[in-house]
C-alpha cells in the first residue's frame, strides 16, 4: 500500500467589476382580475418611460418572470372557525437591466427608479463578465498552494513527495458577483438617492483542490 500525503489548497483571486446588473420587480394587486392585469400594464409602460428616458430600448428591459395569483386570507369566524377569505390578485413581474460599470451612470438611474411611478423594488448586482481567465489564475493559485503545504509537511515529517497521484476538484459553478439590495418604501422616494458616491469594492473569490502525492521511498 502506498503511503500518501493528502492536502488542501486554496486559491483566491479578486477583481473590479465591470458590469452591473439592477434587479427590478413590479407588484399589482386588486380585487378584480382585469383591473389588477391593467396596473400591471401601466406600471410596465411607466418603468420602460423612466429607463427610457436614460438611453435603454424596449429590448434592454428584459423580463425574467411574470406571474398572477389569486391572495386569500385566513379569519375566524363567530363561532371560532377558520375560513379563506378571497382578498383579490396579485401580480409580480421581475425585470433587469445590465450596462458597464459607470458610478454616474448607476447614480442616475436609481434616481429615475426612485421617482418612477411604478414604485418598482430593486436590487444591484456587481458582476465580473469575463471570468474564464480569474478562475485559472484562482486554480493555479490553489494548486501551487497544496504543493508548499505539501512541502512543509513532508520536511517537518522527514519524507520526501513523489509523484502527483489524484487532483480532486469540485466543479460546481462559481459565481464571480456581489448583490446589494435596496428597498424603497412610499414615503422614501425621493431623488437625493442619486447624490450617492456608490464605488463597489473588488469581487474576491476563493475555492480549494484536493491534492494527493505519493511518498517516496
Amino acid at each position: 500500500m502506498k503511503r500518501v500525503i493528502t492536502v488542501k489548497g486554496k486559491g483566491k483571486v479578486s477583481a473590479p467589476p465591470d458590469w452591473i446588473k439592477i434587479m427590478m420587480t413590479l407588484k399589482a394587486s386588486d380585487m378584480d382580475y382585469d383591473k389588477t392585469m391593467d396596473i400591471a400594464a401601466n406600471q410596465l409602460k411607466e418603468l420602460r418611460n423612466c429607463l427610457g428616458k436614460l438611453g435603454f430600448k424596449k429590448e434592454d428591459i428584459k423580463t425574467t418572470s411574470f406571474h398572477i395569483d389569486t391572495s386569500y386570507e385566513r379569519v375566524k369566524d363567530y363561532h371560532g372557525n377558520y375560513k379563506s377569505v378571497f382578498k383579490g390578485y396579485r401580480c409580480s413581474n421581475e425585470l433587469y437591466i445590465g450596462f458597464e460599470t459607470d458610478s454616474k451612470k448607476l447614480g442616475e438611474i436609481l434616481s429615475a427608479l426612485s421617482n418612477c411611478k411604478a414604485k418598482p423594488e430593486f436590487s444591484i448586482k456587481y458582476q465580473i463578465r469575463d471570468q474564464k481567465s480569474l478562475k485559472e489564475e484562482m486554480l493555479k493559485k490553489a494548486i501551487l498552494d497544496a504543493k508548499e503545504k505539501a512541502k512543509v509537511i513532508a520536511e517537518a515529517a522527514g519524507v520526501e513527495i513523489g509523484n502527483i497521484l489524484r487532483i480532486d476538484y469540485d466543479w460546481s459553478e462559481i459565481r464571480f458577483q456581489r448583490e446589494e439590495s435596496y428597498y424603497l418604501s412610499e414615503a422614501s422616494y425621493q431623488p437625493s438617492i442619486a447624490s450617492i458616491d456608490i464605488e463597489p469594492d473588488d469581487i474576491k473569490i476563493s475555492d480549494t483542490v484536493t491534492v494527493v502525492w505519493e511518498i517516496k521511498g
